[in-house]
């Protein structure tokens, strides 16, 4: 009947809510967000459990669930905290790092210099601007599904894109998703980050948020003129 095949969708809802667990970093929900998950759960399977529970009880139960589970506070970026931010997919994207080329354009690669190093500058509730390390540069870009590579070249607040960060469902697996766009998304092909919209937690719209414990140990590149001598400036505190 339609209302077991409802019950079976919030089975499977309630086993997933039991999955999620609290911790540090960012990207895992807080350890009073799982708290109060916990009461959630107990009223979805209250409704489960129901030998009188009508389809559209249980349909309401299982959007009530689903929006509590989105609701649940998580781990956000420190103000002044390192990051790199590296995706999460299950193939050979996996762990590789988003950075900003010589150009502005957002690429992803098998790396960790400061290259690979971001700032979350907080612009409001779970609110940011994505702030390049190395570049000096802000994300700029806001696209739809499907339209494009994104690129860092806002080099003030006043002409950068802010992003949201949300739980995907699994630990600290996390999209980011620039203000009115799509979720930004490790390209299978051109190792380019790009606009696209899939949650699965496996593909490449799916990434880790890792803070940069020791700064000081990732390498600067600097080229030494005719002269002997160079300029290095270094756009953090040291």
């Amino acid at each position: 009947s339609a209302a077991e095949a409802a019950k079976t969708l919030l089975a499977n809802k309630i086993n997933f809510a039991k999955t999620l667990t609290s911790g540090t970093s960012v990207g895992y929900y807080t350890a009073t967000a799982i708290a109060a998950l916990q009461s959630d759960i107990a009223t979805a399977e209250g409704v489960y459990n129901s030998t009188e529970a009508t389809f559209a009880q249980v349909g309401e139960a299982l959007t009530e669930l689903q929006a509590d589970i989105d609701a649940k506070e998580i781990v956000l970026p420190t103000e002044g905290a390192f990051y790199t931010i590296a995706s999460a997919c299950s193939d050979d994207r996996n762990n590789k790092k988003m950075y900003a080329n010589a150009d502005g354009y957002m690429h992803f690669q098998d790396a960790a210099t400061l290259n690979e190093v971001f700032q979350f500058v907080p612009a409001g509730k779970n609110k940011f601007y994505l702030y390049s390390i190395q570049r000096g540069t802000y994300l700029n870009t806001t696209k739809a599904h499907g339209y494009g590579q994104h690129t860092m070249l806002a080099t003030t607040t006043d002409d950068a894109v802010k992003v949201t960060i949300s739980n995907l469902g699994k630990n600290n697996i996390v999209k980011i998703v620039p203000e009115g766009g799509a979720m930004m998304h490790a390209q299978a092909s051109g190792a380019s980050v790009v606009a696209w919209d899939n949650e699965a937690y496996d593909n490449g719209s799916a990434w880790t948020i890792d803070k940069v414990a020791d700064i000081t140990a990732l390498a600067h590149s600097v080229e030494v003129g005719d002269a002997g001598y160079s300029t290095l400036y270094l756009n953090y505190a040291v």
